[in-house]
């Protein structure tokens, strides 16, 4: 069986699903990237015999790249016949590009990863979108709240294509943790005696960090006193020159509303991740759009008390103890969770709990296989 995965190859979301799912049922299987290939991913893709092919056409000239994307087009029809095509996150661009491949590419799964559902109203990108899904025999929109979003915006048309099926999840947050406490706020630096306040999890911007420091701005200087702010710069979307700009706009910003920070630039491991969250007080949770990120399941898991934009919808884990905000209030929301911290942190280890009962990867996998034998075999059912 022969597949084509149209995905990021730098995510370890793509690893993920390659090594766990991909690889037991396809013997021979294409990577299509729009982006170089970084060395430790590389690496997998050539120990397991995955071919790379790169039809990036990406040119700030609109004649230009309208050539590089047809010349890309016949790239990938030249690859040949295929049993089964996975797009995963669709960009608009992206589905005009894969609906103008051919008739070579099999079954096509057109998979939602949350952003590119929940933030795309624009008419053109969403007809772009919608020529993907015309041509998909089946569609991952998400969970509960995803696939009432899906079918708001596209109708009801393609509810027979519709398939529930989870992400696998970086699960190492089940693991124990090695070092103590002391050790851990020394290897952040992090001050032990102040509470730690993580303020979003990446350097994009639809991580609305400006909109969070303006409250932080207006906290009294008591409260101000008690907190060590931390902001998670690791990576971003922006190419790095812009990421930079954003950061030190930021930093600046932090500055002159004078908090104590930390800024965290580089990438963490896994491990670092599991300490981050083991010694973080409150998470405060703002992105735009989100579909429930591997971060918020991290501090979830590791007892953090979580305030999260009221906009943000998690069905799956309402049982969960945390905070709705929005930019109106969050100053207050904060300034009464920092007061009582220490009473609300009792109360987050049954999180870890309903997160753990929730976060299967052995049953997410056996669900995406059976999916993949249902779908080679023929069958046209969904799963719910």
């Amino acid at each position: 069986m022969r597949a084509l995965i149209f995905a990021n190859p730098n995510s370890i979301h793509t690893r993920m699903n390659i090594s766990e799912i991909m690889l037991k049922r396809y013997d021979s299987i294409v990577l299509a990237v729009a982006e170089s290939v970084k060395s430790e991913f590389a690496e997998f893709y050539s120990k397991n015999n995955i071919e790379v092919v790169n039809y990036g056409y990406y040119n700030p000239n609109r004649v230009v790249r309208l050539i590089k994307m047809l010349i890309s087009v016949v790239k990938i029809r030249r690859l040949g016949k295929f049993d089964a095509c996975f797009v995963h996150y669709l960009n608009p661009t992206l589905c005009n590009f894969v609906s103008l491949c051919g008739n070579n590419l099999g079954k096509i799964v057109a998979v939602f990863w949350g952003s590119d559902l929940l933030r795309i109203n624009d008419i053109k990108d969403l007809t772009y979108q919608r020529r993907l899904l015309d041509k998909a025999d089946f569609i991952r929109a998400g969970e509960l709240y995803s696939e009432e979003v899906f079918k708001q915006k596209f109708g009801r048309g393609y509810d027979k294509k519709l398939v529930r099926l989870d992400f696998l999840v970086n699960d190492y947050f089940k693991s124990s943790i090695t070092k103590d406490r002391q050790t851990i706020y020394k290897d952040f630096g992090f001050d032990a005696n102040k509470t730690v306040v993580v303020c979003g999890y990446n350097g994009s911007k639809c991580q609305n960090h400006f909109e969070i420091i303006d409250q932080l701005s207006k906290l009294s200087p008591e409260i101000k006193g008690k907190c060590q702010f931390i902001f998670m710069m690791t990576y971003s979307d922006m190419l790095k020159k812009d990421s930079d700009i954003y950061q030190l706009e930021i930093e600046n910003r932090l500055d002159e509303i004078k908090v104590e920070y930390k800024i965290l630039k580089d990438f963490l491991t896994k491990p670092q991740m599991l300490e981050l969250s083991s010694v973080t007080d409150i998470f405060l949770h703002f992105i735009t759009t989100d579909s429930f990120s591997g971060t918020l399941i991290e501090m979830l898991a590791g007892g953090a008390y979580v305030i999260k934009g009221e906009w943000l919808k998690y069905y799956e884990f309402n049982d969960c103890i945390y905070k709705d905000s929005n930019f109106n209030n969050l100053c207050d929301d904060l300034t009464e969770t920092i007061e009582s911290i220490n009473s609300l942190k009792l109360e987050t280890p049954q999180n870890r709990a309903i997160v753990l009962d929730k976060i299967d990867n052995d049953k997410f996998v056996d669900e995406w296989l059976t999916f993949i034998d249902n779908m080679n075999n023929g069958g046209k059912e969904c799963l719910k």
